[in-house]
């Protein structure tokens, strides 16, 4: 499956931001690979959601995701740390190390517990997990901008809300892209759970031009 999303930006007033018409794919199953490619000279947003839902079993819920990439980037890329967090240099892109917001939300549920598990070769670093109390809609989300770059086992569980049978749960991954020239940006998410994936590029400021942008399914 191909989509080839082209369009001319045309700058309207610098206090009005544009938007690139139809910058959105919104891809349904288990797909894993997508590329994104173009050209062009300015700043873009990538946004990665993915939804999906859970049965409740005995009033608990529960995500093993194994050996999932964070970037989900294979494109060849430069890591830059500091204090505030990681930027990457590809082939024409730049990501700056804000926005780098990695969230995970779930409905219909009393909490939210992560434990995270970073691996590196045969070395493996110890178990993290945060414990997010749900509001009184029985949401649950937290947010972290300083996950480094690597693989790893992420598990997401707790308690499920009275009467629950399932739980939805939504992954949110957003980044800046600052492009220069052409561009070809691949994404994959392997380990990821299986459900709803939509992967959005939009122009945010008003003097960016873009060529052209094509998002391909590769897993197809």
């Amino acid at each position: 499956m191909h989509r080839n999303l082209s369009t001319l930006f045309r700058e309207i007033c610098s206090a009005v931001l544009i938007l690139l018409a139809g910058s959105s794919s919104s891809l349904i199953g288990s797909a894993s690979d997508y590329n994104i490619s173009g050209s062009g000279s300015g700043e873009l947003l990538l946004t990665i959601e993915i939804n999906d839902s859970s049965p409740a079993f005995s009033g608990s819920y529960n995500y093993d995701l194994q050996d999932i990439s964070i970037p989900p980037i294979t494109t060849p890329w430069k890591v830059t740390g500091a204090k505030t967090g990681y930027s990457y240099d590809l082939p024409g892109i730049h990501m700056p190390d804000k926005p780098n917001n990695f969230t995970v939300a779930v409905q219909e549920v009393k909490n939210l517990n992560i434990g995270l598990k970073k691996l590196q070769g045969s070395y493996e670093r110890i178990w993290i997990t945060t414990q997010v109390v749900a509001n009184e809609k029985g949401l649950a989300t937290t947010t972290s901008d300083l996950l480094s770059p690597g693989i790893y086992h992420v598990k997401i569980f707790g308690d499920a809300a009275e009467n629950a049978t399932q739980v939805n749960l939504t992954m949110t991954l957003v980044k800046k892209i600052i492009v220069s020239g052409p561009f070809n940006l691949s994404l994959n998410t392997t380990g990821f759970p299986e459900g709803d994936y939509s992967v959005t590029m939009k122009a945010i400021n008003g003097s960016f031009q873009l060529d052209e942008i094509a998002m391909e399914d590769l897993s197809l």
